[in-house]
């Protein structure tokens, strides 16, 4: 059963301080139907029981009519008077993050109650959070303070492996830093910070003298930290990964080392046209409209692109130098995103430009900033059909293959979009905060379609057609290992073309007898699979999936259509001698 919110609403109560009892803190239900939820909160890495656990149980369609108790000494739980129906089970306790019952990322196992269903002495393996902990120093070993620690997380959400940004953290006056309440996983952890002794004046690179200078009298003090990575690399490709147990407290120290500081000069192509006053936010030294700024530059900026292609800004300074020459000072060694925005008239109008190319930095010098090409800009509009008024929070969410970044578009009340700076490349388009309704179709000029996957080849406007209506197939059924229901199985419904239609996966988690519902399935020619214990698969890959697919089930869903299928369990495959095939 899929839980998109979490059961957060079902966890807006503090931690219970009083002793273990077993009875709900809110009243039965007057009507006594005779079913129960029953069972025993053990710790999932002893097996010991564990009293004083709060267990939340609701409806799975009526979630704030939800009850609570908390374990005895036996860590049982029971919930008496249960009507028929299936309810979400949750569960917490100090230094055990909150868990949904057999839960994988938003999905879990819904208990089912009524007459033949089992519902009673349920063993909820309540695991224990874990922690990432660390110092960060410097060649001297003195803590570096304010320094940005990220934690980057190995995940299969998206169908396929991709590393992503999840926490980010300020080392405190001893350089140390901490992430907690942490699941089992493949962690990173990453480092940006600024030697707090750092002078980068261009005076010591481009060979001028400056008397009021300090980084001129001293070269020592023109240095920069590049972005380091655990353990102590610079180059994303090597770092080092963490595996984190449930329950593990990990150390993860980084030394950062202050190498020279680099200088990049650029100078502008077309001295003739006008620099309206503007700002960089993320120089130090902003290019503002005066005497000696250098005329046609409005901004001059460096992006570094992390682990998993994640972006982030280099704090660098950007000073004018000479007349329609910049430098950029300050910047560590490394592979950068330079993005130069240039003002431009013509019969007395002013537009900008924006102009990217990629830096290799390993020595001070010029850069051409002409040499660099626009990127791509998306607009356009989404038709909803059937649809009465506009849809206030709809998104439109760009889901990049080659990057795995993920771009948001709001969809204004009229239905039209805009995503002005986008990298050519393959990108995968999903309608979000839009009810039950989904992709129906795309167009586009200026770009190729295939599915549900958008291919923009290189710089210039692109406008996108797109149609929604309502996903309103239903398809629901049981998944049985032999003849028997099986729960906590992997359900995936797999589109034809699996490479350019991942919007219209859809997946879920048997239940405790069995049953499983995927909603809102568009039209179209689909293979049903019952995974067990597939929650690690890349169930997107069209690779992965190639082995798979013979032993699913074809489906034909038609527009409304609602149908039933019992579908039988495909074991994971692969052992350490055979192992799953990966991206």
């Amino acid at each position: 059963m899929l839980h998109r919110a979490l059961c957060l609403l079902l966890f807006a109560f503090p931690l219970a301080a009083q002793q273990p009892v077993a009875s709900p803190a809110r009243p039965a239900p007057p009507v006594a139907h005779g079913f129960q939820i029953s069972g025993t909160v053990i710790h999932a890495l002893n097996g010991e029981p564990m009293a004083g656990v709060e267990v939340v149980v609701a409806p799975t369609g009526k979630r704030d009519d939800f009850h609570t108790m908390v374990t005895d000494a036996n860590g049982r739980f029971l919930f008496r008077d249960v009507a028929p129906g299936k309810y979400i089970l949750a569960a917490k306790h100090r230094g055990f993050p909150q868990q949904l019952f057999e839960g994988h990322g938003p999905f879990s196992t819904a208990i089912v109650v009524g007459a033949g269903k089992n519902s009673e002495d349920l063993a909820f393996r309540l695991k224990p959070e874990g922690s990432i902990s660390g110092r960060i120093t410097d060649e001297q070993d003195d803590p570096v303070r304010a320094a940005s620690v990220m934690l980057f997380v190995r995940n299969v959400e998206s169908g396929e492996h991709t590393i992503n940004l999840q926490l980010r953290a300020l080392t405190d006056d001893q350089g140390g830093y901490h992430f907690g309440h942490l699941p089992a996983g493949s962690y990173y952890v990453a480092v940006s910070a600024r030697p707090w002794y750092a002078v980068n004046d261009h005076a010591v690179s481009m060979g001028r003298s400056s008397a009021s200078a300090s980084a001129g009298e001293n070269p020592e003090l023109d240095v920069a930290y590049p972005t380091t990575y655990y353990r102590q690399t610079i180059e994303p490709e090597q770092a080092n990964p963490i595996r984190l147990n449930w329950g593990d407290r990990l150390t993860a120290d980084i030394m950062l080392h202050a190498v020279p500081a680099l200088h990049l000069r650029l100078t502008n192509q077309n001295p003739g046209s006008q620099n309206p006053n503007s700002q960089n936010p993320n120089s130090q030294n902003p290019i503002s409209q005066n005497q000696d700024s250098a005329a046609g530059f409005e901004e001059a900026m460096l992006k570094q692109t992390l682990l998993g292609g994640t972006e982030v800004f280099v704090e660098t300074q950007t000073v004018s130098i000479a007349p329609n020459t910049i430098e950029i000072s300050g910047v560590p060694p490394g592979h950068y995103d330079l993005s130069v925005v240039t003002a431009n008239e013509k019969n007395g109008v002013g537009t900008s430009s924006s102009r990217h190319q990629t830096v290799n930095v390993s020595s001070s010098g010029d850069v051409d900033p002409s040499r660099g090409s626009e990127l791509a800009a998306i607009s356009g509009t989404v038709i909803f059909e059937s649809q009465q008024g506009p849809l206030p929070d709809a998104s439109l969410q760009f889901h990049s293959h080659e990057s795995g970044q993920y771009f948001d578009a709001p969809v204004s009340a009229n239905g039209g979009f805009d995503l002005p700076e986008v990298h050519p490349g393959r990108y995968d388009i999903v309608l979000l905060n839009s009810g039950d309704l989904a992709l129906k179709s795309i167009s586009a000029v200026g770009a190729k379609v295939a599915g549900e996957t958008v291919e923009i080849a290189g710089p210039g406007r692109v406008h996108l057609a797109l149609i929604a209506s309502k996903g309103n197939g239903r398809l629901e059924g049981v998944v049985l290992r032999g003849d028997k229901p099986l729960g906590g199985a992997m359900v995936v419904l797999v589109p034809r073309d699996p490479a350019n239609n991942w919007s219209l996966f859809r997946r879920d988690q048997s239940d405790s007898d069995g049953t499983f519902e995927l909603s809102t399935v568009m039209p179209g020619a689909y293979t049903l699979l019952a995974i067990e214990n597939g929650w690690e698969l890349e169930w997107a890959n069209p690779a992965v999936l190639e082995s798979y697919l013979p032993q699913g089930q074809p489906v034909q869903m038609e527009a409304g259509s609602r149908l039933k299928i019992n579908i039988k369990s495909v074991p994971l495959h692969g052992t350490a001698d055979n192992p799953s095939p990966t991206k």
